[in-house]
Order: structure tokens, then sequence, then C-alpha cells
């Protein structure tokens, strides 16, 4: 279960700043610390480090996801 979608601006680092897109990410959790968003994928991080760090200034927004009850 997805609980959080993260829009931010992906960089191409031989091209920038000619080159960049808006990536849309639903992860499991998030964490702001130190000026990174930390991300889990799936539901196994227990304690672990996060599958991918994206930097804060390069992220638009940070969404809960809401699924709706049947």
């Amino acid at each position: 279960m997805k609980r959080y979608r993260i829009t931010y601006k992906e960089l191409n680092e031989e091209h920038y700043p000619l080159e960049s897109r808006l990536t849309i990410l639903d992860v499991y959790d998030a964490e702001i610390d130190e000026g990174f968003v930390g991300v889990w994928i799936d539901d196994s991080h227990k304690d672990a480090a996060p599958d991918m760090a994206i930097n804060a200034n390069l992220v638009y927004k940070i969404e809960r996801i809401v699924e709706e009850k049947k």
C-alpha cells in the first residue's frame, strides 16, 4: 500500500540546466531530514536506510494518498 505521492524535479546531470523533468513517485514512507527527503519504496524498511534520498530543494509537493473504502 503506497501512502505518499512525491512530485519532484529530476535533473539530467549531463545537460543541466537545459534538461529536467517533473517526476511523480508513489512511496510507502517519507521522512524529511537535514535538507533531504528520504523515501522507502515498500514497507520492509524496519529502521533501514532509505531506498532513495531526494534533495528537498527539488521537491515540489508531498501528498498523502487516501484510499477509498469499499
